[in-house]
Formats: structure tokens, sequence, C-alpha cells
């Protein structure tokens, strides 16, 4: 292993860390639009929510509960 590699290790480094939208407790609603003056569509995403208490998140936000999706 390189010295990085060690280091990273060591330091227990993990590149994917624990936030609501890799949980499996997350949940959204997705809907797909349509853009009216191109042939274009996008997704619009509402309603996140934690499955476990119930109540409203970001994406970004995480608890002790979390549980990696697999």
């Amino acid at each position: 292993m390189s010295k990085q590699s060690d280091a990273k290790e060591k330091q227990g480094f993990l590149k994917k860390c624990p936030n609501c939208s890799n949980c499996k407790n997350f949940t959204l609603d997705k809907q797909e639009k349509k853009n009216p003056w191109s042939i274009q569509s996008f997704t619009v995403e509402s309603n996140l929510r934690c499955a476990v208490g119930g109540f409203k998140v970001g994406k970004s936000n995480w608890c002790q509960e979390h549980k990696f999706n697999a």
C-alpha cells in the first residue's frame, strides 16, 4: 500500500459520509415535469422525510439512526 492509503486507513477516512440522502430511512416524492418551452424534462423532488420520525429533513442532514442503503 502507498503512504497515502496507509494514512487514510489509519485515520478511518471514508469517502461516503452518513447523510439522509444515502440512508435507507429517507423517503421522497419524485415528479417528472416537462418544460413547456422545450422538449426537455426534469425531475422535481418534494416531501423529503425521515421514515423513522416522520419529520421533514434535508439531504445533507443525518442522525444516529442512520443506516446506509444497500
